[in-house]
Order: structure tokens, then C-alpha cells, then sequence
């Protein structure tokens, strides 16, 4: 995929509120501190990340999808960053 700046920093907050979660999921399970509070929060941010990676990636209409030329992005403008 040939991506602008935008689209990549809409993938790049996406990757970077994965990790938080992930982080924060392995925390619970390695410290046995009770990490109920930042899991709902971490998970709310990654929704929000995944709703502007449909909007970008346009699953319902691309995938699946074996041909890159036939490949049509959403606009990354409309991103609050």
C-alpha cells in the first residue's frame, strides 16, 4: 500500500494503543494488581483507533482484496491529528 503521512500516522496510533493495552494486560497478569480501571480505559482507546483504521483501510469494501492496483483508501483528513 502507498500511504500518505496521514494514513500512516492513523496505522501508527492504532500499533501504538495495541501496545498500551498489551501492556497494560500483562501487568494484570504478572503483578496481580488489580488493573480493571486502565484495561477499560486502554481498550476504549484502542476501539477508537480501530474505528479510524476501518474508516482508512475500507474492509467492507476492499477485503478481500489480491490486487493493490484495485485498492481504495479512505481520506485520512477527516483524523483529529
Amino acid at each position: 500500500m502507498k500511504l500518505n503521512s496521514k494514513q500512516k500516522k492513523v496505522i501508527l496510533k492504532c500499533a501504538e494503543e495495541l501496545n498500551e493495552l498489551s501492556t497494560v494486560l500483562l501487568q494484570e497478569v504478572n503483578k496481580r494488581k488489580c488493573k480493571y480501571n486502565d484495561i477499560v480505559a486502554e481498550m476504549q482507546d484502542v476501539e477508537a483507533r480501530i474505528s479510524n483504521l476501518r474508516d482508512l483501510l475500507l474492509p467492507d469494501r476492499n477485503y478481500p482484496n489480491y490486487d493493490s492496483k484495485k485498492l481504495k483508501l479512505g481520506s485520512a483528513e477527516d483524523f483529529p491529528f
